[in-house]
Order: C-alpha cells, then sequence, then structure tokens
C-alpha cells in the first residue's frame, strides 16, 4: 500500500507533522514508513507500509508521488513530472499508461497539482477548512487531519449512494467535506485557492469512433502493453471464471509471456469451476479449486456485524461488506491479476444496454435510487441531483457514465485500496490508455460485446468460441450470426448452476431458507432507533420491513446499512456487541435440482403433414420441397416430431412440465417472397391440445428468420410448432437451422 497527504497552509498550522504520522498509523491499524517534505506554506507526505519500496522523489525544487502501478519506470515519470511545462505534463499525463494519482508540490513557487486517472482507479480527496486545504488518498486521513482532535467527522447526510448502491456512488464521502477530485482531471492549489479542470477530452468523444481492423489492431496493442505494469515474477496468480473478464484478463497475460497460475472459488457443482476447470486444461496451466468452508459439515461461524465492519475499515469506509473483503495490514508482497473494471469493454451495465427509456432520469432513479421510500424525507435531494447531473444526453451515455466513475471508480477503487495493503492487485482494465481507446468506440459495439469478443479472438480464436456461464455473447445472444456459424453456435450454449447449491451464497438474507441470517439482522439494527444512521433512513419503515417480507431488491440496501450501523459504532469507540452465527447450507439446497435453460436442435426433426411438401435432410440443412404430384394438395404444414400436427409427442425435447417460457427460430433460404403463418401449440398431460399462439412473417431476400416467444400454459406438458404454407407454394427452401429453447 503506498499514500500521500499533501497539506497547504492558509492560516495556521493546525497539527505538526509527528502527531500526523502518528495519526495515519493508529487511523489505519498499520506500522508505515514516511518520507516527508516541509515548509511553513506546504507539507508532503508520502506513507507505505511497502518499507523496500520509493514512491516519491524531489527534483528541481518539486515534490513529486506516483501512487498506483504503471509501466514506465519511475525514474522517468518524474524527470517528466517535474521538468515539463503546464501544456505538456497535461499530454504526458494524459498519455501515461497504468493506474495512478499522482501530486506534485512545487516548493518554488508554492503551488501543488493533483493529477486523477481516466475513472479515478486511484481516488483523490481533498478538504479544504478556513486553516487549510488537505488532499490524500484517503478519506480517513483526510478527514482526520482536518480536524482539531486528529478525529474522522461523519456526514451521515453524505451516506444516501451509499445504501443504494453499496458504495459510494456520487462526488461525495461519509466524511464531513471530503471530497473528490473529479475523474482525468488535474486540481492545482495555491494562494489564490482551488481550481479542477480537465485533463484532456476524452470524456467528451465518447463513442465517437466505429471499430475496424486498424483500430482493433490498436486495441490489442494496447491491451497486451497494460499488462507490462505487471512485474516479472515468478508466478502470476489470477482467478477465472466462467465469464468473459477473466477469461480475457488470462489469455492478456499469456499473450505478454507470463508464467501464469489459476484459481476459482466455488463448489464443484458450479458451472464457473466447470468451465474454468476445463479452459485451463485446454490452455495446459495449473488450476486450484477453493471450495467454500460452508460445506463443511460443522458449517461455519460469522459474526455479521464484525462481518460488515472488516470491509468498513479495509476501505475507509468505501465499500458495504457484502464483499469479501478483510483487513489485512501487513504487506505480503503478493501480486494477483483480475478482470475487474471491465464494464468500461462491455457498455456500462449489460442489463441496461439495451434499454431506450422516454425519460432517462426517471429510469436512473428507478435503477439507482430503487428505495427511496425507506429514507427520511428530503435527505435523497442530492443523490438525485447526482443521476440528474448524468443525463445529459440519453439513457446509454448517463448509465455508462455512472459504471465508468462510480462502479469503477468508487466501488473498484475501495476495494483496491482495500487489498493493497497486503498485495499489489493489477487488471487491464484499470490502464489508463486501454480505457480511453475503447471509450472512444461506438456504444453498440460494446453494448453486443463485439469489441470484447474480437480481442479475445484475436488472442486465442478457440477460446473465444468456447461456452460461457449464464449467458452468450450479446451480438449472438437470441441466434447465430450467420447460418454457417449455426453448429458452433449450438456449442457456445451457456452452463447454468443444475442444483441451488452450485451458487448457494449466505449472505442472501431473502432467501426464504435463511431465517438465521435475518433474524441477526434485525436484532442488531432495531437495537438503537437513535443511532445516526436514522437521520437518513426511517426507522419505523425499517422496522415493518425486517417484520415482513424482504425481496432481493433489498439485499444491497441491508447490508450497506449494517455497514454503516456497524462503521460508524467502530469510529464512535464502540465494540462488537453481536455473537457469532453457526451457519450451514439448508438441507433443502443441497440436492435441489434447479431449473436452467435448454437448447434444443430442431433442424433435422421437421416432418410434411402431407405428400404435399417434401422435407429432405442433406448435410447440414433440411430441404423442404413442393411435391409436383402433389402441388394441388390444401393444407401444406411443416411441423416436428412427426407428421401430425395434433399428435403430441413426449420425449426430451418437447417436456414443458414446471417451464416457463418457449422461445424458437428457424433461419430460411428463399429466391423470392413466401408468407407464411406459423404456431405454438401446446398440449396437456392427456395429449389434449390446450391453446395454439400464432404468428405472421412474409420470407423474402432480407427477413429469413420464423421467430417467436410465449409464456407456457400452466397446465402445459409438451408442445409441436406449425408452419402452414400458402395452397399455391411451388418450388424450394433451404432450413438452415431451427431452434428452441426452454426456460
Amino acid at each position: 500500500m503506498k499514500g500521500f497527504l499533501y497539506l497547504f497552509q492558509k492560516k495556521k498550522k493546525m497539527h505538526n507533522s509527528d502527531s500526523i504520522l502518528k495519526a495515519i498509523d493508529l487511523l489505519k491499524e498499520a506500522n508505515h514508513s514516511f518520507n516527508i517534505k516541509e515548509t511553513e506554506q506546504m507539507r508532503s507526505i508520502i506513507y507505505t507500509n511497502e518499507m523496500t519500496k520509493k514512491y516519491s522523489d524531489y527534483i528541481s525544487f518539486k515534490h513529486i508521488s506516483y501512487i498506483g502501478q504503471f509501466v514506465d519506470s519511475p525514474k522517468i515519470i518524474c524527470e517528466q513530472l517535474a521538468n515539463l511545462n503546464e501544456e505538456e505534463l497535461r499530454n504526458y499525463v494524459s498519455n501515461l499508461r497504468g493506474a495512478f494519482a499522482l501530486a506534485i508540490s512545487d516548493y518554488k513557487n508554492e503551488t501543488m497539482k493533483f493529477f486523477t486517472h481516466i475513472f479515478r482507479i486511484d481516488n483523490v480527496f481533498y478538504r479544504e477548512t478556513e486553516n487549510e486545504i488537505i488532499v490524500g488518498t484517503d478519506p480517513l486521513i483526510v478527514s482526520a487531519v482536518s480536524n482539531e482532535n486528529l478525529k474522522p467527522e461523519i456526514d451521515i447526510s453524505n451516506s444516501v449512494s451509499f445504501l443504494m448502491n453499496g458504495y459510494f456512488a456520487d462526488e461525495k464521502t461519509l466524511f464531513k467535506g471530503v471530497e473528490l477530485v473529479p475523474p482525468n482531471s488535474v486540481m492545482d492549489v495555491s494562494k489564490d485557492g482551488i481550481s479542477i479542470q480537465y485533463i484532456d477530452n476524452s470524456i467528451e468523444e465518447m463513442f465517437t469512433i466505429k471499430p475496424n481492423k486498424e483500430i482493433n489492431n490498436a486495441i490489442k496493442e494496447n491491451y497486451i502493453d497494460a499488462f507490462k505494469a505487471v512485474p516479472k515474477t515468478s508466478s502470476i496468480n489470477i482467478g477465472v471464471t466462467g465469464g468473459k473478464d477473466s477469461r480475457l484478463a488470462l489469455l492478456g497475460l499469456l499473450e505478454a509471456g507470463y508464467d501464469v497460475k489459476t484459481n476459482t472459488r466455488g463448489f464443484s457443482d458450479n458451472p464457473d469451476v466447470i468451465v474454468a476447470e476445463k479452459l485451463t486444461q485446454k490452455l495446459n496451466l495449473t488450476h486450484k479449486i477453493n471450495e467454500p468452508k460452508i460445506l463443511d459439515s460443522k458449517g461455519m461461524n460469522v459474526n455479521l456485524e464484525m462481518k460488515a465492519l472488516q470491509a468498513m475499515i479495509a476501505t475507509s469506509g468505501q465499500v458495504y461488506g457484502y464483499e469479501n473483503i478483510k483487513y489485512q495490514p501487513e504487506y505480503k508482497g503478493n501480486i494477483g491479476v483480475t478482470g475487474v473494471a471491465a464494464l468500461t469493454m462491455k457498455g456500462g451495465y449489460s442489463n441496461l444496454n439495451n434499454l431506450s427509456p422516454a425519460d432517462p432520469y426517471k429510469e436512473m432513479l428507478r435503477r439507482f435510487m430503487p428505495l427511496e421510500d425507506l429514507l427520511v424525507e428530503g435527505k435523497s435531494t442530492a443523490y438525485k441531483q447526482t443521476l440528474k447531473n448524468l443525463v445529459t444526453s440519453d439513457f446509454q451515455d448517463a448509465q455508462y457514465k455512472h459504471a465508468l466513475f462510480y462502479r469503477n471508480g468508487r466501488w473498484t477503487s475501495g476495494t483496491r485500496l482495500a487489498k493493497s495493503y497486503s498485495s499489489d492487485m493489477y487488471s487491464p482494465y484499470y490502464d489508463n490508455v486501454f480505457t480511453k481507446s475503447i471509450m472512444k468506440i461506438q456504444k453498440q459495439y460494446l453494448d453486443n460485446g463485439f469489441a470484447q469478443y474480437t480481442l479475445m479472438n484475436k488472442l486465442n480464436g478457440p477460446i473465444s468460441l468456447m461456452p460461457l456461464v449464464g449467458s452468450r455473447w450479446g451480438f449472438e445472444k437470441n441466434k447465430p450470426v450467420k447460418p454457417e456459424n449455426y453448429t458452433g453456435w449450438l456449442n457456445r450454449t451457456p452452463m447454468y448452476p443444475t442444483t441451488k447449491l452450485a451458487n448457494y451464497n449466505w449472505r442472501n438474507l431473502t432467501l426464504p431458507d435463511n431465517t438465521i441470517i435475518r433474524e441477526e439482522f434485525k436484532n442488531i439494527l432495531l437495537r438503537d432507533s437513535k443511532h445516526p444512521i436514522y437521520e437518513v433512513v426511517d426507522f419505523s419503515k425499517l422496522k415493518n420491513l425486517l417484520e415482513s417480507q424482504l425481496t432481493s431488491k433489498h439485499l444491497k440496501f441491508m447490508w450497506a446499512l449494517l455497514s454503516l450501523y456497524s462503521y460508524i459504532n467502530y469510529l464512535n469507540g464502540e465494540t462488537v456487541k453481536s455473537k457469532d452465527l453457526n451457519i450451514r447450507i439448508p438441507e433443502t439446497i443441497v440436492n435441489e435440482l434447479k431449473s436452467t435453460p435448454v437448447t434444443f436442435d430442431l433442424t433435422f426433426d421437421i416432418f410434411s403433414t402431407n405428400k404435399s411438401l417434401e422435407v429432405i435432410s442433406s448435410g447440414k440443412k433440411v430441404t423442404v420441397k413442393s411435391n409436383s404430384s402433389h402441388e394441388n394438395d390444401k393444407n401444406k404444414y411443416l411441423t416436428i416430431f412427426n407428421s401430425n400436427i395434433s399428435n403430441a409427442v413426449r420425449n426430451e425435447k418437447t417436456l414443458l412440465k414446471e417451464r416457463k417460457e418457449i422461445t424458437f427460430n428457424m433461419h430460411l433460404s428463399y429466391s423470392g417472397q413466401l408468407p407464411l403463418r406459423y404456431c405454438l401449440i401446446f398440449f396437456d398431460s392427456n395429449n389434449k391440445k390446450i391453446e395454439a399462439k400464432w404468428f405472421n412473417r412474409t420470407i423474402n431476400k432480407n427477413i429469413k428468420n420464423l421467430d417467436g416467444s410465449s409464456k407456457i400454459p400452466d397446465n402445459a406438458e409438451t408442445y409441436k410448432i406449425a408452419v402452414k404454407f400458402p395452397n399455391d407454394f411451388s418450388g424450394e427452401l433451404n432450413v438452415d437451422y431451427f431452434f428452441s429453447v426452454i426456460q
């Protein structure tokens, strides 16, 4: 861990340097080494628990602090920061590779300058008081040093965004008067006060470039260059899941020439574990599976209040205790690489990418402040304004900025601060230059996963074609891009957990079987109605909620509330009062099967209902021809599983019991125009027809798919699909593929 604290005197000096250094050690419960430069006007303090490393330099009357991870050597960075003029300096930082926060104290001219990264992977906090301007990388320390008693001062009214998101999703902190330098900015401090400006136009240039071969190659080059910040040690350990982000980070490490070991946390039947095993075997890599302790027959002992508190201590009150964050103040020197902060490359929040609401601000409120009704009236005004300020054009622009500057810039930064005390964690998605290159790509290419897939495919084509867990690439979510890709598309059918145990999470207090967790939350949070948190949260409404049914939308809020509750008590010198719980996996979870979406290939299950149409299978496709000897026949139908539309069939592909929805897609190649009617037919347990849902589509050279979806009737057990051809149909067409998805 490394951090800085800079003080600019306006009037009297509040504290001597010795008392500040002691306060830093006390506040962070760690031993630090310090590098200090001071005059009557200014003080620059660098602190670290990495006793053998250097993170500052003094050149040409300038004290320079470089916090983070860089591709350039520290010597080069310091020389550039010390000697470049204003314009050159901004240009240098704009193009600086790595993840960082920078500070320069010019003792000759009595000025200070601070630079933030494109989305603030290392935040810079500041507070201006009557006597001083205090700037640093830890909000807790900035707050304490700004007060006469060297203790942090809480402003609970700032906590609304934290309660809604589990991290601060605005420009505030938990501490009174402590603010953030904006992303991609330079803050100047002098006798004239504070001025802040953007470093460059990167934020204005978002979504302006359509990718092509040249740009994709440049993105790959920037991506691989991002790994140059990772030291070449004996081995790099990376956590691998069944998703895209860690897979891409792993391939980047291999491409950059690192020796890699992998691990996955989860139960053995978790699809993340299964896919990670297949992936690492294909790459001939060492892979370790870490099963959760709760699988043990004795269960797991946990103190909920302490768990919430640990995360808050580790992140200086920035990230809630739902996350698995422990505070380990002794630096071990371990190096890890993750796929964290990939939202930049995915168009922001994947579940929001296809939304285009008529009222973007209203949608932002719905998504990022869903529980305003639990707050004391009037307390949400400031956060609502933050969300409104994000809406400068449409909803997609707003949600991307929220993901970039707050989920990446506040959540990722907070967790990174915690982990940096014991180890060095890297992600290629942190890189300043790589992020800026991705931000310029037109959003639809980020939304549908095309940019991420293209990069992965350039790194390792076969790996890019392996299945993902729980989803497909966005650009082929509903069907293959081209008919010739169908077989590969089928092979990439996502994996899903088949038992509830696979994704069991004891922290989810909204699960029906998690009574012991819910009761403990209730006992802790309703203990003191006069607690400061209830200046923002309505105690009576919370009590009613805890005595009724919690839903999934309450999960973040409850953990965020518990985290604030315990952290405020900790800052006030109180001890944890709650006791350990013994948590075991409910018996109902262990062997209970879970219904998962299933994709079935129906291409070779097509039949004609009479002799008017011929169905001929050849290679990977099916040809449907009109039979010239029966061309005057009526009722020209295709159906599936047998030749009788009314005859229900029971097999693996037809069963619908306890399923909710069915979708289907048939791709046809036909030279002319062909109006078709087609339907889904549902049958009950007695093989009697329940209902049919009809669709209409005219096939031509541009429209080639017969697709549809339907909710499955409660009493439906099997189905068929039928296609009615015009009575005057002649000639032939090809069925390139045909599939259904039942979920």
